[in-house]
């Protein structure tokens, strides 16, 4: 797999959640670019999945020195817009991710 993130302490490439697969540290990634993306609607979670996923990886994009996120929701069973699209949007209008 191909990260866009370098361990601050190994060098090697890490995802920017969790600990790095070489070094183990929980130490925030170094990011080669300020956008990155995060794909909400792999494995089919429920919207508060979604929604707790989207949570811990703003926490640890910010960290990471990110600036912007391209979240991919899905459209849902109806092709219009499921559940996760409206609960992100819901989170972002009441400014729930303000404190990240």
């Amino acid at each position: 797999m191909n990260y866009s993130y370098e361990c601050s302490v190994c060098g090697n490439a890490r995802p920017v959640t969790g600990e790095c697969p070489f070094c183990n540290t929980l130490i925030a990634p170094l990011a080669h670019f300020d956008t990155d993306v995060i794909n909400l609607e792999l494995d089919g979670p429920t919207s508060e999945e979604a929604l707790d996923q989207l949570t811990h990886y703003i926490r640890a994009a910010s960290e990471a020195q990110i600036r912007a996120l391209v979240v991919i929701h899905g459209y849902g069973s109806s092709g219009k817009g499921g559940n996760i699209r409206k609960k992100v949007r819901e989170a972002l209008e009441h400014n729930f991710f303000a404190d990240r």
